[in-house]
This record gives C-alpha cells, sequence and structure tokens, in this order.
C-alpha cells in the first residue's frame, strides 16, 4: 500500500511491493558485443562459449534483464509497475545474475524509483479527472 501526501509531494511505499526478474532475448549480436579485451583469439573463445551455451537453451548465456517492481493493493491487485532493464548480460543463470553480477540491487532500485514516479502521475491524472469530473478546469502546477 502506497500513502500519497498532497502537501510535501512525498510517496510513502510499504511492503506491498513485489519484485521479479525476467530474462528476455537479446537483440544484440553475441560478436564483438559480449567482450573487448583486445585480445581477438580470447574475444572469439568467450564469444563462442556464449553461442554453444546459447544453443544448448540457456536463455541466461545472453540475455536482456528485467527487473519489475510491482505495488499490490490490500487484495493484491496490481495497481502500479516499475521497471528496469540491462542488455548484454552474460550469466549461468537466474542465481548468478543476482548473486555475482553486482546489478541486481541497483536494477531493484531503479525499478522502484520507476514505480515511484508512475504513482505520482497517477496521482496528478486522478486530481485532473477529479476536476475534469467537478466541471473545472485543472492546470497541474510545474
Amino acid at each position: 500500500m502506497a500513502v500519497y501526501n498532497i502537501k510535501d509531494q512525498s510517496l510513502i511505499l510499504d511492503s506491498n511491493i513485489v519484485y521479479s526478474i525476467d530474462c528476455l532475448p537479446e537483440d544484440l549480436p553475441v560478436r564483438d558485443n559480449a567482450i573487448a579485451s583486445g585480445d581477438d583469439a580470447f574475444d572469439k573463445e568467450v564469444e563462442d562459449k556464449i553461442l554453444k551455451e546459447l544453443d544448448s537453451g540457456n536463455q541466461w548465456a545472453w540475455c536482456q534483464v528485467r527487473v519489475t517492481a510491482t505495488m499490490k493493493d490490500s487484495f493484491g491487485h496490481t495497481v502500479a509497475i516499475g521497471v528496469s532493464y540491462l542488455g548484454a548480460c552474460s550469466c549461468k543463470d537466474e542465481n548468478d545474475f543476482i548473486n555475482n553480477s553486482g546489478y541486481h540491487l541497483e536494477m531493484k532500485s531503479e525499478a522502484e524509483d520507476d514505480l515511484i514516479q508512475r504513482c505520482r502521475h497517477l496521482v496528478v491524472m486522478g486530481k485532473i479527472a477529479e476536476y475534469y469530473l467537478n466541471g473545472f478546469m485543472y492546470v497541474p502546477k510545474k
């Protein structure tokens, strides 16, 4: 549940935020994007290993990762979501990304920041709708 304080425009979030992580296909080719060590033979070896993992069905070998922060109401319905994306990832699996990549906590924070911005937008849109339904014109302060 979130509490929005109109007076100081702050959004207070509690524990009704659920985080999820998704592995999505990466559009960037592995070649020339996975590594640039300066050693062409080593780069090809790393790229070949990634491609072999992909061919064996390991989608985490080369992917785009999406972390989603979902706010639920007291009935469990989704109220708003925030997301963070990171492309050109190469990991063993989800666990490896979460525990060893160094990006997971930062992405959770970014997703939560996006969620807060979307909630603020929803509040403004609600105020506009309220004034519109009451026959008033509302122009938000900048």
